[in-house]
């Protein structure tokens, strides 16, 4: 095999592995004994591939690793309402973080990894609240917004950093080029 052949093989087994952890992170999220605030809220765990995903290989690739995580999980956990609640939240998030990746040339910067991170937390709650309201009509669930948008910003940061963490490892020691 072709040295050419060898690391597009390489590229395809760890995007695979990220979607793998991904999803498995997804799930371990749904199985924690708590949610934020009693609402349902996640963690949003399976942000950490995601974000490590956009860095690592881009916002075309890492589009797609989000994209087949919402639509497998949807199929094996979810029903209709589940998959376009996320679709349209990870779609929205994923365009927010990818403007801030582009414009600002995050892929080496610690910093604005974060920055992404918290912006696609903060994004992705605040997009979720609003299509439940318009699937239920409830103006109290607009009520929210502002503590889902906190929320969204704490855990953002916390996974930005926990992203960053695990990408100095995959840098220093090349696991996914």
């Amino acid at each position: 095999m072709s040295t050419k052949n060898k690391n597009k093989v390489k590229k395809i087994v760890a995007k695979s592995i990220l979607l793998s952890v991904a999803m498995i992170l997804s799930y371990i999220d749904s199985i924690l004994p708590f949610t934020v605030m009693n609402f349902g809220m996640k963690v949003g765990l399976s942000n950490i591939a995601i974000v490590m995903a956009i860095v690592l290989f881009g916002v075309k690739d890492s589009f797609i690793i989000g994209s087949l995580k919402v639509l497998i999980l949807s199929v094996i956990f979810g029903n209709f309402l589940y998959f376009m609640i996320s679709i349209i939240a990870f779609l929205l998030s994923f365009l927010c973080m990818s403007v801030v990746y582009i414009m600002f040339n995050l892929a080496n910067n610690k910093y604005g990894i974060i920055l992404m991170s918290a912006i696609g937390g903060m994004t992705h709650n605040v997009v979720q609240v609003i299509v439940v309201f318009m699937y239920l009509r409830n103006s109290i669930l607009l009520n929210l917004l502002p503590s889902f948008l906190i929320v969204g910003l704490m855990l953002g940061v916390v996974i930005g950093v926990i992203a960053n963490f695990i990408l100095e490892i995959v840098k220093k020691y090349e696991i996914m080029r």
